[in-house]
C-alpha cells in the first residue's frame, strides 16, 4: 500500500478508528473493482461521498440525544434525567453507544451529557449495546435506523 494513500486517508478521516479503517477498506475495494493501482486520487474518488460528512454537519451530543429520543418516543430530558424504566434506560444506553462510536467525546464528557453520570456507566452502556447488537435483531435495526438519520443535511 503506498504511503501517500495511507497519509491521504488519515488526513481526511479523523473522527474515529473504525471510520478510518472502513475508509481504507473502501478505497482498497474501489481499486480492486476498477482493477486500478490505488493512488491518492483514486482513494479520493472512493471516499467522495463520505469524506466530507463530518465537516458539513458534525455529529454532536445534542443531535444524537434528539434522534434517539425521537426514535423511542421520549424527550431529550427523559434521556438526561433519572427515569429508569426499561425503554428509557435502553434509549439512554443506545445514545451513549452512538456518542462513543460516532464522536470524539470522552467517556466523562458523555456521562456529563446524561445527567453527570460516571464514565463507568457509559462504559457499561457501550458494552451492553455492542453485545446486544450481535444477538438482538431489533436492537441492531434500531441502531442502524438512527445512524441512517444522521445525514449531512440534517
Amino acid at each position: 500500500m503506498p504511503r501517500e494513500v495511507l497519509e491521504f486517508i488519515a488526513q481526511r478521516i479523523q473522527q474515529n478508528i473504525r471510520e478510518l479503517e472502513g475508509s481504507l477498506h473502501r478505497a482498497i475495494a474501489y481499486a480492486r473493482l476498477f482493477r486500478a493501482l490505488l493512488t491518492p486520487e483514486l482513494a479520493a474518488r472512493a471516499l467522495e461521498d463520505i469524506a466530507g460528512k463530518g465537516t458539513k454537519n458534525p455529529l454532536t451530543p445534542d443531535r444524537v440525544i434528539k434522534a434517539v429520543a425521537q426514535s423511542f418516543q421520549l424527550t431529550p430530558d427523559d434521556l438526561k434525567g433519572r427515569k429508569r424504566d426499561r425503554n428509557t434506560a435502553l434509549a439512554r444506553q443506545l445514545a451513549m453507544y452512538l456518542l462513543k462510536e460516532g464522536t470524539s467525546c470522552s467517556l466523562a464528557q458523555i456521562g456529563l451529557e446524561f445527567g453527570k453520570r460516571d464514565h463507568s456507566t457509559v462504559t457499561h452502556a457501550v458494552q451492553k449495546i455492542a453485545a446486544g447488537m450481535d444477538n438482538d435483531p431489533y436492537l441492531r435495526r434500531k441502531v442502524l435506523d438512527i445512524q441512517q438519520g444522521f445525514s449531512p443535511t440534517q
